[in-house]
């Protein structure tokens, strides 16, 4: 594991510069940092996913900030593209079969929008911290996603770090 080294950035910004970003292309070109960004994580809380008032309005507002994003060029079209379902604990809790086929609506609907438009979209399940669900583990989904960003990555990234022998000579 030490043969192969990786850097990874996480930047934490503040979910009102997102929702600027969300309703206006300008502000959401003003989050500069985002055109260097392979992953782009798109986080959906699925506690709010079980409330039939709020998920739909969810579901559209996430759809509207990548629109944005990739509107007013911040994403590249080589960005690869995880839609999380965060809190998934709270949908496997609540035993729903429609909340489940609430998700999967989403999803095709993610798809149908916005796979032509990015390099790679794909969806994950996860729980941090999940309440007492069967086959819910601690940190649910995520060792899987930390696989995905460490081996797959949109851009070629060899760099050369010796120094170029030509440099400095005539």
């Amino acid at each position: 594991l030490r043969d192969h080294l990786l850097d990874l950035l996480f930047a934490d910004v503040s979910g009102e510069s997102f929702e600027q970003a969300r309703d206006s292309i300008l502000e959401c070109q003003r989050l500069h940092f985002l055109k260097m960004a392979d992953h782009f994580l798109l986080l959906i809380d699925c506690e709010k996913i079980i409330d039939r008032k709020k998920r739909n309005q969810v579901i559209h507002n996430a759809m509207m900030l990548l629109r944005s994003c990739l509107d007013s060029g911040m994403l590249a079209a080589s960005c690869f593209v995880n839609v999380l379902w965060t809190k998934y604990d709270f949908v496997a809790a609540a035993g729903n079969a429609e909340h489940a086929s609430f998700l999967e609506k989403a999803t095709q609907d993610f798809q149908k929008q916005f796979s032509t438009r990015v390099g790679k979209l794909s969806f994950r399940k996860v729980a941090a911290r999940p309440t007492d669900v069967d086959g819910l583990e601690f940190g649910y989904g995520l060792p899987q996603l930390l696989q995905e960003w460490a081996t797959e990555s949109p851009r070629d990234r060899t760099m050369n770090l010796l120094p170029d022998e030509r440099l400095g000579r005539s």
